[in-house]
C-alpha cells in the first residue's frame, strides 16, 4: 500500500515535471514565477522543478 502510494506520488512529480518543461518551452522563458503562476504551485515546488530542468539540461543555470 505505502508502495503504491509511493510510485502514484512519483508519477504525479513526473507530469508535473513535463508540463514544466513544456511550460518554459511554450514562453521560451524559464523562471520559478512563471512556474508559479502557470502550474500554481508554491515557491519550493517550482524551485525543485527549476534544478530538476537544470540538471536534464532543459535549462541553463541561474543568471542571478
Amino acid at each position: 500500500e505505502f508502495e503504491t502510494a509511493r510510485k502514484a506520488a512519483s508519477e504525479s512529480e513526473d507530469d508535473l515535471l513535463e508540463e514544466a518543461v513544456r511550460t518554459v518551452r511554450e514562453y521560451r522563458h524559464a523562471s520559478i514565477s512563471l512556474l508559479q503562476r502557470r502550474l500554481k504551485v508554491g515557491y519550493s515546488r517550482a524551485a525543485r522543478l527549476m534544478d530538476q530542468m537544470e540538471a536534464r539540461n532543459i535549462v541553463g543555470p541561474a543568471d542571478g
